[in-house]
């Protein structure tokens, strides 16, 4: 799926710019998706006297087809977002402070969710209830940083600018 978001992202141009549309997309895919995997409806998971699915095929297809799906979003969202830094400054420094960036607080929230996931391991005793946990913690971290990145990068305007200044610096 990356390569068809990555041909895709560089061929298609629209009004918010060629990679905010895949960003926005992938981030509407990926978070009903993830939420389903570990907070899925009652009736996939339950189960009868004897321990046995109830309906052991819609689990099946529950579980085949979301982590499918999520891995389409996420791959729109990580194409779009580590493609968007070329489009945003021609100047290779720049290129790699964002990167740089970028990386940091991706390591901070990777450390914020071990800390998170001790803490609900060591102190809360159900797993199905950890899991869950875990999961609106990485839904609100997400959602936070999602509207953030679709709030206040213009890309259009950023990428002109960008363009706009390597032409002045060609001349």
């Amino acid at each position: 799926m990356t390569p068809i978001a990555g041909l895709g992202s560089d061929r298609i141009s629209t009004r918010w710019g060629k990679r905010m549309p895949w960003y926005v997309v992938g981030t509407i895919i990926v978070f009903p998706t993830f939420a389903g995997i570990f907070i899925p409806p009652e009736y996939i998971n339950a189960k009868d006297q004897s321990g046995n699915f109830i309906h052991p095929m819609a689990n099946q297809y529950w579980y085949i087809t979301l982590p499918a799906l999520f891995n389409v979003g996420w791959a729109f969202v990580q194409i779009a977002h580590m493609a968007v830094v070329n489009s945003l400054s021609a100047n290779p420094k720049t290129r790699d402070t964002m990167v740089n960036n970028r990386n940091g607080f991706t390591y901070a929230c990777n450390i914020t969710i071990l800390l998170a996931a001790l803490l609900a391991f060591a102190y809360v005793d159900d797993p199905v209830a950890q899991f869950r946990y875990m999961c609106y913690l990485c839904l609100s971290i997400g959602t936070f940083a999602s509207l953030f990145f679709i709030c206040t990068i213009d890309e259009v305007r950023l990428t002109d600018t960008a363009n706009s200044l390597e032409r002045q610096y060609q001349e």
